[in-house]
């Protein structure tokens, strides 16, 4: 087998003697055995088993081994072959993905029994305490529930994790705060133990979430951090990424670092738009943290185009749910309130909390988020007595230690409702809880203290103690300085400098009352601007400082622009419209009578005489 000799077949030596052995070999082996009997039995039967070679089949002159006839055939059928062995690895791959599939149909059965019993055990357990004549409430089945999560399924820690973050979520979703925290926590140890980084993560992004809204900024940055600890092919994660940046952004707001907030609610719209749809509810989460950065920067034309956009969206997805509408109907009325307009403000809350708690009940948290605003834009318009017919509702807020920084917040607009019914008594229980936040334990935001020593400084002013007012007010502002002064807590320093004004006026130090009035004035302006109801507000107090100066003209110049603000933001029927109307009708008069003598001034002076003092004005505007 010359090199010339395969070239002339159109081949190599290597491959030619390949093709030709070892078939040939054994039958020219096969003629030339010593015994007769290994011998063909003649020519013809040499021929055959040629034309056996030649045709592709197995000669008689191999061992008829199984392998041998098998490579044979499939030589000559090889398409056929083909086909018929792709057949058979398909087979088998549907075999072995049915087995699989089977296994895992037995887990996701055996889960579901699991999970089935889980919950007739709670109902069982309601109705056990029931026929002993015991009231189980729906906060304390899930707590049970969570209880009995911990020391069962311990063979399925996968299901117990869900089931942790199923309550968990329920939990959230009722205010129960506290109670969530620590069931996600339990949840996101579970997940990280078996071996399930995402879902660990997500669930501490959710933990921290409701961290943020107890008021406990440290855990939920600490908590925060522990998710970012993810593995490296989950950086990427867009809505891991997204959730981050949402909570983040929030975190950033109660720090008043807004426009870092701003940053990281636009990096989690952003985000979320890639993992989800715009019609998502975490991409519909996102772009609500963009309202309210917009809403506290004073941007409220951008923050309301926002909020537009938001409820396009949700009208278009055909599918909002109620809880859902109930956010939405928040968002709405705290960019009315923090714009200022409080009759549009009252209009779409008394709808929205009728439908809000016939959906998700009265004690369901957007539900007492918009009885809190609701008894808030009463009491802006001086409708005092229809604020008190929802006290109840809000004293249960007040009370409730499982939303906390709702809960204070309840409290400071309760003794802002006792108090404009009459002086507040210091010992009562609404003084108490107040002056206890005024403290400042750290568990609740960083403004939440000043809020505290503000309110307490206009129930003093109501219970004509100025003197308390301004060592409440100067502690206050005290606070503003030491935190480096942020929208929000500037905006508060305003209020605070404008309280210490009318404190200055009640004790007859006009001077000094004018001068805090006039900054406290301009720093709104500033803030909020001219058509702010807040700014306004302010005004009217100036208004009555230079009334009390004998600067009528300048009183009356300052009411001729607040009135159309006041009376578009709360209506010509509102009470507080009606006393501003009414203050503007009174200098008109004595701006067209006679100049009346100017009241003595005390040029900052402490001491004033009692006459003096008895002639100046004890109302005022907040």
């Amino acid at each position: 087998l010359t090199d010339a000799v395969a070239e002339a077949r159109g081949t190599s030596a290597k491959a030619l003697r390949r093709a030709l052995s070892p078939e040939l070999d054994a039958i020219a082996l096969r003629c030339l055995a010593k015994k007769a009997t290994a011998r063909y039995s003649s020519v013809d039967a040499v021929l055959a088993d040629v034309d056996r070679w030649l045709a592709g089949e197995a000669v008689l002159a191999r061992a008829p081994g199984a392998w041998y006839r098998l490579a044979k055939f499939a030589a000559r059928h090889r398409i056929g072959v083909g086909l018929g062995a792709t057949a058979v690895v398909a087979l088998a791959m549907s075999a072995a993905v049915a087995v699989v599939f089977a296994i895992q149909a037995r887990e996701e059965s055996a889960r579901a029994v699991a999970a089935r019993d889980f919950m007739l055990g709670l109902f069982k357990r309601a109705d056990h305490e029931k026929a002993r004549g015991a009231d189980i409430t729906a906060r304390e089945l899930l707590e049970s529930g969570r209880k009995d999560l911990l020391t069962r399924l311990e063979s399925q820690p996968r299901l117990q994790a869900e089931l942790l973050q199923g309550i968990a979520t329920i939990q959230k979703d009722m205010g129960e705060y506290v109670g969530a925290d620590s069931t996600y926590a339990d949840a996101a140890r579970i997940y990280g133990r078996i071996g399930m980084p995402r879902e660990a993560a997500l669930a501490r992004i959710a933990e921290a979430n409701v961290a943020m809204r107890m008021g406990n900024i440290k855990l939920a940055e600490t908590v925060l951090q522990q998710a970012k600890r993810v593995p490296e092919r989950l950086r990427t994660d867009n809505e891991l990424n997204a959730r981050i940046s949402e909570v983040e952004g929030w975190i950033a707001v109660i720090r008043g670092e807004l426009e870092r907030a701003r940053g990281l609610f636009q990096s989690s719209h952003e985000f979320a738009l890639k993992a989800f749809s715009p019609y998502h509810t975490k991409t519909m989460d996102a772009l609500r943290g963009r309202i309210y950065t917009e809403q506290r920067l004073r941007n409220f034309n951008g923050a309301l185009n926002l909020l537009e956009q938001l409820e396009g969206i949700a009208a278009r997805t055909g599918g909002v749910d109620a809880k859902e509408l109930a956010s939405l109907a928040v968002d709405r009325a705290a960019l009315l309130q923090s714009a200022g307009q409080h009759a549009m403000l009252l209009t779409h809350v008394n709808s929205a909390h009728a439908k809000c708690a016939l959906d998700l009940g009265p004690n369901h948290a957007d539900c007492r988020e918009l009885i809190f605003r609701k008894v808030g834009a009463m009491l802006q318009m001086g409708m005092t007595a229809r604020a008190l017919e929802d006290f109840p509702s809000l004293e249960a807020i007040a009370e409730d230690r499982k939303s906390p920084e709702l809960g204070a917040d309840a409290s400071l607009l309760i003794l802002k409702a006792e108090s404009l019914k009459g002086p507040i008594d210091e010992h009562s229980k609404s003084f108490k809880r107040v002056q206890a936040l005024a403290t400042g334990d750290g568990t609740l935001s960083p403004t939440m203290r000043p809020k505290a020593l503000v309110t307490l400084a206009e129930a003093s002013l109501r219970a004509k103690s100025p003197t308390v007012a301004e060592r409440w007010l100067q502690e206050a502002i005290a606070i503003q300085r030491q935190t480096g002064g942020t929208t929000q807590e500037t905006m508060l320093g305003a209020t605070a400098k404008m309280l210490r004004g009318v404190a200055l006026l009640q004790l007859g130090r006009t001077t000094d009352a004018l001068e805090s009035l006039l900054a406290a004035l301009q720093d709104l302006t500033k803030l909020a601007g001219q058509d702010h109801a807040a700014t306004q507000f302010c005004a009217l107090n100036v208004a009555l400082a230079l009334e009390a100066s004998g600067r009528n003209k300048e009183a009356l110049a300052l009411l001729e622009v607040a009135e159309p603000i006041l009376r578009k933001a709360m209506g010509a029927d509102a009470p507080a419209y009606v006393r501003a109307s009414a203050l503007k009708g009174r200098i008109e008069r004595a701006v067209k009578a006679a100049p009346p003598a100017t009241i003595h001034r005390s040029h900052g002076s402490a001491q004033t005489d009692s006459s003096i003092r008895d002639a100046l004005p004890t109302e005022f505007f907040s």
